[in-house]
């Protein structure tokens, strides 16, 4: 009787189970890129700040390093581009490296800046997206539970009555 039930609900708790668990990881992945998105921005505002005190003080600005951020400038004879990198210093740090020109030198200037806030947040979010998706997965086992065996009972009946009829006796179904 409960075969039919019990199968559906087994597929059925597959099919929400491995939707859940792709949706979880291109959720974290665009938390992520939100989040280091934002860190990339929040560096870009910084290589402005530089490139403007340089242009108006024709010389670089002190190197600093802050709790959670260092400004540092090396010198090179090489060509290079304006990039961006996630580097493993004493914890996780994204940072920007672009060309600067001051007192007729060309510098690397790097700046980096601390990705642990992010990658906190990214865990508070994996943690309580875990935490809605496990009750959200709760709710949706016991409503279907309930709301299949309800839904299936008229079958059920039917197919019990249809069990115990009897061609040779004279009652209707």
């Amino acid at each position: 009787k409960m075969k039919l039930f019990v199968k559906y609900g087994r597929i059925n708790f597959v099919a929400i189970l491995a939707v859940l668990f792709i949706g979880s990881i291109g959720y974290y992945y665009i938390i992520r890129y939100v989040l280091i998105h934002q860190l990339d921005d929040t560096l870009k505002v910084e290589e402005q700040e530089i490139l403007d005190f340089v242009q108006k003080k024709e010389k670089l600005p002190e190197p600093s390093h802050y709790r959670d951020q260092s400004v540092y400038f090396t010198e090179t004879d090489q060509e290079i581009r304006r990039k961006f990198s996630s580097v493993k210093l004493n914890g996780h740090y994204r940072q920007i490296q672009f060309p600067i020109f001051a007192s007729g030198r060309r510098f690397i200037a790097t700046v980096s800046k601390s990705q642990e806030e992010a990658d906190d947040l990214i865990g508070l979010i994996v943690l309580i997206t875990a935490f809605i998706l496990m009750l959200l997965f709760l709710v949706l086992f016991f409503v279907n539970r309930l709301l299949l065996r309800k839904l299936w009972r008229p079958f059920y009946t039917t197919l019990g009555s249809i069990k115990e009829f009897n061609l040779s006796s004279q009652q209707s179904i």
